[in-house]
């Protein structure tokens, strides 16, 4: 990220369950970037589903976006982009942005090389979280689960599936992803540590027994086991409140 002489954009996508940690740590590279985080202008934040909701008009999208990212980068050139929700974004409208994430000195005079585009997505999600049941089922713990061996699994997979935004995708094919991040799914003791944290957001006093009452409400999976919670820390706000 520090590297002032790449020769391609940044380009990492994040793969995990909802309320995993996707999101916020978008947030948090956002800010690292620039103390004003989302609401910089120089940082674009793009919810597919709102921006691109119909599907017949993946034409006019196409060139509403690439307008867009040029006009944003010819103002900065450390333009940073965060996608959410990429599963839903139409495979044409994700797959024609290779030529702004790939190997190119400049496109039409203007350099995209220290731009960084943030991909967050479900797509996987079981994948990681089946995965990490069977690290669990052969007496391991959750961190000697090893990224590469995660990210192996992931890729294979987002190529192979056909209901993936990536399904047989020049995007993983020419490498132009740079780094795939599977978000582990969170367990008992994350979950906690989320509760604690709205409470000090809230700026409300820390109270154990309370923490412990809201873990017990949430979901968690395998059936009958309380390892693993299905919405992560999705709506902890909520029900602290």
């Amino acid at each position: 990220m520090q590297n002032e002489d790449r020769v391609k954009p940044l380009v990492l996508s994040f793969h995990g369950l909802t309320g995993s940690g996707k999101s916020y740590t978008a947030r948090i590279l956002a800010k690292h970037f620039n103390p004003m985080g989302l609401d910089s202008k120089f940082v674009h934040k793009i919810v597919t589903t709102l921006s691109f909701p119909h599907e017949s008009e993946v034409k006019t999208y196409k060139d509403q976006l690439h307008a867009w990212i040029r006009g944003n980068v010819s103002r900065c050139e450390r333009s940073l982009f965060i996608f959410e929700d990429v599963n839903k974004m139409h495979p044409e409208l994700l797959h024609s942005l290779r030529p702004y994430l790939d190997y190119h000195d400049k496109i039409d005079g203007v350099s995209y090389r220290k731009c960084i585009f943030i991909f967050t997505s479900d797509t996987g999600a079981n994948v990681i979280s089946d995965y990490a049941l069977e690290v669990r089922s052969q007496g391991k713990r959750r961190k000697e689960i090893k990224l590469f061996d995660v990210q192996r699994i992931l890729t294979s997979h987002l190529l192979k599936a056909r209901n993936s935004e990536f399904y047989d995708c020049d995007l993983i094919k020419n490498k132009v992803i740079d780094i795939f991040v599977p978000f582990l799914p969170l367990d008992l003791k994350h979950v906690k540590m989320c509760v604690r944290a709205e409470l000090e957001r809230q700026e409300r006093t820390e109270d154990e027994e309370f923490v412990s009452r809201v873990v017990e409400e949430m979901d968690y999976y395998p059936k009958g086991e309380k390892v693993y919670c299905k919405n992560g820390c999705k709506n902890v706000h909520v029900r602290v409140d």
